[in-house]
Order: C-alpha cells, then sequence, then structure tokens
C-alpha cells in the first residue's frame, strides 16, 4: 500500500495515476477501509472525466463496485450503475460485458427471483469478451459466475470459471487468476468437489502474498477450504487456515467476509463451539439485513419458507424446508423433509442432497418407517463416501447403526479411492511442487504430506512420485 502511495505522488500522468487509484482501492477494500477507497476513486474519476472514454470508465465501473459492499453507499452503486448503463446502451462490448454484470449482481443482492437474476447474467454473457474489460481484470466473469452459482446453475458457474480461469493464465493476469480461483474453489465445494475445492483454495491462498494487493476473492478461497476440511472431519487443520488469515474480530460485519464468516461459524459448531459459532451467524445475518439484501442464496442461515420460494432455487427452498422441518418435528416436519429430498434429487449440489438424505432418513427411522429410512441413509452414505466427506459419513453410520444396519466399507482402490486429501496432495505433486510446498499450501506438516502421498502410492499401484500424473488420468 504504501509504494502505491509514493508512486501517486510521483506521478501527474492521469491514465498512470487512474491505474495506481484503481490498485489501491483494491488494497483499501480488503483492509475494509470502503469510504477511504471510494475518496479515491471518486478523486481519480473527476481528474479523468472528459479525458478519454475508456480510462474514465476504469474508476467509474471500480465505484459501482466499491458502493455495492456497503450498506449506505449502495444508493450511490445504484446511481453510478444507470449513469454506466446510459453510457452504454446499444452497444457490444467488454465495458457492456461489465455494466451487466453488475446489474445482475445488483438484481441477486437486491432481492430478485432467480429467474430474474440469470437472465440478466446471459445478457451480460452476450455483450462482450468477460476477461480485460475496463477494470483491468476479470470482474464481469466473476460476478456472472457468483451469480449463477447462487441460483443454482452451479455447473455453468463451473464451466464459465474454467474458461476465465483458462484465459487469464494464459494471458499472465496475476491477480485476476487470484480471484477466479478463489471463486471456483466455493464453488466446487457447493458441487460436493472436495479435493477440488480445497486445492484451488490453498492455491488461491498461497498466491495472496505474491499477488502484491490483496484479491477480493481471498473470503471464498479460505471459506471453500475450511468448509472443504470441516466436511472431511479436519477440523483441526481448518483452524490453522482460521488462524493464517488473521481474522479481525469485527469481519462478521462485513459483507465481502460473509462466506469465511459463515465457514468460521460452521467450523466452530463442528468442535462443539456451538454459542460462538450460531453467534457469527446472527451477525452475518444482521449485516446482511443492514447490507439491504435478503437473498436467500447469500444468507448464513435457512430463511423463510416464503422467501426461499420467492426466489426459486430448489437448494434455496430445500435448506428452508429441511430447517423448517427439524424446528417443526413430528409428520408435518417429516413431510417437509421429504419434500427437500425430492427437490434435491437432480442437484448438482452433493453434500446439500446428502444432508437432507441424511436428515429425512433420521426422521423416517424416528417414526418407524425403517425400510423408506434404510433405503434413503444407504444414498446418502453413496454421496459421503463419493466425495470424501467424513463428517456425513459418520453420521449416516450412526443412523443405519441405530437400526442395527451394517454400512458397506467403500473400496479404497485407485483413483476413485483416494480421500480428497489425498488426491490434493497427489494432484500438487504431480504438477512438480516439492513436499515443503506442498506442506505449506495444504496447512500440513512434510511428515503428513509424505504419508499421504505413500497412502496414493498404495492405491493407485505406483512407486514413484514420476508415476502420479498418468496414474491420476485413469478413470
Amino acid at each position: 500500500m504504501g509504494h502505491l502511495g509514493e508512486a501517486l505522488e510521483l506521478t501527474d500522468d492521469l491514465v498512470r495515476r487512474s491505474g495506481i487509484v484503481v490498485d489501491m482501492s483494491a488494497a483499501l477494500i480488503a483492509a475494509a477501509r470502503y469510504e477511504d477507497a471510494l475518496a479515491l476513486l471518486q478523486q481519480v474519476h473527476n481528474e479523468v472525466r472528459g479525458l478519454d472514454r475508456d480510462v474514465e470508465l476504469r474508476p467509474h465501473s471500480e465505484i459501482v463496485k466499491v458502493a455495492q459492499l456497503t450498506p449506505h453507499t449502495r444508493p450511490l452503486a445504484m446511481r453510478e450503475l444507470s449513469r454506466l448503463d446510459r453510457t452504454v446502451v446499444g452497444e457490444a462490448g467488454a465495458t457492456a460485458a461489465l455494466v451487466g454484470a453488475q446489474q445482475t449482481f445488483e438484481a441477486l443482492i437486491s432481492g430478485g427471483t432467480a429467474d430474474a437474476v440469470v437472465a440478466s447474467g446471459e445478457r451480460a454473457l452476450l455483450q462482450g469478451p468477460l476477461i480485460d474489460p475496463p477494470d483491468g481484470g476479470a470482474q464481469a466473469g466473476w460476478l456472472i459466475a457468483l451469480a449463477f452459482a447462487c441460483c443454482d446453475r452451479l455447473l455453468e458457474a463451473d464451466r464459465l470459471l474454467e474458461d476465465a480461469l483458462r484465459e487469464s493464465e494464459e494471458r499472465g493476469m496475476h491477480l485476476a487468476t487470484v480471484d477466479l480461483r478463489a471463486l471456483h474453489a466455493w464453488v466446487r465445494f457447493q458441487r460436493g468437489m472436495l479435493a477440488e475445492a480445497e486445492m484451488d483454495g490453498s492455491l488461491a491462498l498461497g498466491s495472496t502474498d505474491e499477488a502484491g494487493v490483496p484479491p477480493m476473492g481471498m473470503p471464498f478461497a479460505a471459506g471453500a477450504l475450511i468448509d472443504a476440511l470441516v466436511a472431511q472431519g479436519q477440523t483441526r487443520i481448518a483452524m490453522c487456515v482460521i488462524d493464517r488469515c488473521g481474522l479481525g474480530a469485527d469481519i462478521s460485519r462485513q459483507p465481502p467476509y460473509l462466506p469465511l464468516v459463515m465457514a468460521r461459524s460452521r467450523l466452530r459448531i463442528a468442535q462443539g463451539e456451538t454459542e460462538a459459532g450460531v453467534g457469527d451467524l446472527l451477525r452475518a445475518a444482521e449485516a446482511l439485513r443492514e447490507w439491504g439484501t435478503d437473498c436467500p442464496a447469500l444468507s448464513p442461515a435457512a430463511e423463510c419458507l416464503a422467501a426461499a420460494r420467492r426466489f426459486g432455487t430448489p437448494r434455496a427452498i430445500a435448506g428452508a424446508l429441511v430447517a423448517s422441518g427439524l424446528a417443526t418435528g413430528g409428520r408435518a416436519g417429516l413431510r417437509q423433509l421429504e419434500e427437500a429430498v425430492a427437490l434435491l434429487r437432480d442437484s448438482p449440489a452433493a453434500l446439500e442432497r446428502c444432508r437432507a438424505l441424511v436428515e429425512c432418513g433420521a426422521a423416517l427411522r424416528e417414526h418407524g418407517q425403517t425400510d423408506q429410512a434404510r433405503s434413503l441413509l444407504r444414498k446418502a452414505a453413496e454421496i459421503a463416501d463419493a466425495t470424501g466427506a467424513a463428517a456425513l459419513g459418520k453420521r449416516v453410520r450412526m443412523e443405519l447403526a441405530a437400526m442395527s444396519v451394517r454400512a458397506r466399507v467403500p473400496t479404497r482402490t485407485g483413483v476413485s479411492g483416494l480421500t480428497p486429501r489425498e488426491r490434493s496432495v497427489s494432484a500438487l505433486a504431480a504438477e512438480g511442487k516439492r513436499n515443503q510446498e506442498i506442506a505449506h499450501m495444504l496447512f500440513v506438516t512434510v511428515k503428513m504430506v509424505e504419508w499421504h502421498l505413500g497412502q496414493a502410492y498404495r492405491k493407485l499401484g505406483i512407486a514413484s512420485r514420476g508415476e502420479l500424473r498418468d496414474a491420476l488420468a485413469r478413470v
């Protein structure tokens, strides 16, 4: 931050000043100094007004991005976004794509229906390239992918991010790559791809120090990594991620940090610190209300069923149904749990589908419907085993054991037999990373890396590091 301030003082070139201020605003946002970032951006925007259209649009789009992040500046964001929209009306190209992406994000946080949000994102996709728009990075693709993921379009979000990542890496856009990888980790976790979420989250966090400017995606990377570790039952390692992030006490009141706050709350609850975990959720929910959003997809807790039905996605509705069903109990609660299972039958959100099956199976067992309970719990066991979600798998086995049913022990050979942690370690080793580098990236000791590699070699039927790439490619 200091060197950027010095660079700003040393130049009178307005184009350079604009670029420096955009970088400074990213650092200020990461430090939660939103008002300082806005003041700088507004100052440089006034300086370049009328100089060059593209130069002027860059700080203007950044003003919208920053203003969308806090409750009292949201009205400014909407006014400036409207001005930007008038500037690009009838046009196509990168600028129009960025404006469309920001409109899509505004529709999401303003409580629009999922169908309306997706329609806005699809229009933006047709406007122009999503990499290197006026913001100098990948904000357009990032925002649309986030909106799609929140609206249950997880596969589309994943594909969009893969394409954007490929292009940003080819073009050497380091900061954009880190932000895209961070969101990719979050989307992968939503899909139940724990090994991939862990690796992307670790890579994004490991790149933060190299980025120079703190990436906006850090809370998504850290949140996905913590959630993936908790799902695997690795709570101690997840706590190391929290410690390494150096979180301030007030992050639960800051909307950009909500993915990380929610992951921390789930970690605390998993560790038995229920009061602290619930406190995180309540403060995050209050911050969302202050921010002026009632979008169920962004909420840290299951929203009321009516709000979820208005939003209109199976995941939001199923989440509210599970919460309501557990709170209601009895036959009425069971019917809600059964509806949640039906809604998630074809969902790519594997872990949420698994949770719904577990809760419904447990409720059916309590009501004496053991055949139906056994069927649902066995499906849940298959998902838990396939994803490596050890914590859910343990719960499933406890429910089956209560009916004197022995759960099938999953086969642990070949690529499919690797645990998420073994897959992450093996993939990084196959890329040429040394054990010490892998240990640092994955928050474990070198001895633990060696042990995971040994387990992977045994399951893959290989004897050396040089065989890993080919072995992992086998299906």
